[in-house]
């Protein structure tokens, strides 16, 4: 899809929509206390509400919002309760300073209006409330990879900017991990000096090569798979193999000329 396209499917009147929540969502989650997992997931709760059902165009935004943000915080089993969310939700909605000043009645009648929402929320998602544990996927990999502190917070950043468009519906997790740590290394090569057209030409011509010459090794065991979560202790352990397979092979040569 070429980027022109892209643009257009944003200016549509739902993407418009759910791109609002999606910003609500993040500002009310944050005053909240919520972590990133949590509005994350909202947002992409929220993504999947407005590209699976026609019909949320006729409910009210504020609602929908509300109730992404109500249902993330049950699967990421970070739940707090519903009066606080709307309550936190309408202020910022409405512009008011303190949630606290927000009668009663107009809570409960919110209140009332979201969890009546929560039906059409659930089958948007298709009652699954798995999780793909992304930002701890994210963590580990970093970590796998040895990243800079300062590369590691830049490509946290691009990943969870990245709950803000629809590239989570259309990519596993690790896609997105991968692509965040990349950018984050490639800015850092333009802040050191390099320039846009040599590093855009760099990296994508080493990555059409490897395209070309190379073949994705899938791990041939669940062993080895599981080594690969754990944090790449698969290839020292190969590593080690090899130098003591070495060293004995110096052995036997050894024994064998003294025999001799």
């Amino acid at each position: 899809m070429s980027i022109n396209r892209i643009m257009d499917t944003y200016k549509l009147p739902y993407m418009r929509k759910a791109r609002k929540n999606c910003v609500l969502i993040t500002q009310a989650a944050r005053k909240l206390g919520f972590p990133t997992r949590t509005y994350c997931t909202a947002q992409m709760v929220n993504y999947k509400v407005y590209t699976n059902h026609q019909e949320a165009m006729t409910h009210n935004s504020l609602y929908l919002a509300t109730c992404s943000l109500f249902v993330a915080s049950k699967m990421e089993e970070t739940i707090k309760r519903i009066r606080d969310i709307v309550g936190m939700m309408y202020a910022i909605e409405m512009s008011v300073p303190d949630a606290e000043d927000i009668d009663g009645g107009v809570l409960d009648r919110i209140r009332g209006s979201v969890l009546s929402c929560e039906e059409f929320v659930l089958e948007a998602i298709g009652f699954d409330f798995r999780t793909s544990q992304a930002h701890r996927t994210y963590i580990k990999v970093a970590k796998m990879l040895k990243v800079k502190k300062e590369l590691a917070e830049i490509g946290w950043h691009a990943f969870t900017d990245c709950y803000q468009t629809l590239l989570p519906l259309q990519y596993p997790p690790i896609v997105l991990i991968s692509a965040s740590i990349c950018l984050a290394w490639n800015l850092e090569r333009l802040e050191e000096g390099a320039e846009t057209q040599d590093v855009f030409e760099e990296v994508i011509g080493e990555h059409w090569d490897r395209g070309r010459k190379e073949k994705m090794v899938e791990p041939e065991t669940e062993k080895d798979e599981e080594e690969c979560e754990e944090g790449g202790g698969g290839e020292q352990d190969m590593d080690v193999d090899e130098e003591s397979g070495a060293e004995k092979g110096g052995e036997d040569q050894a024994t064998t000329k003294q025999g001799k």
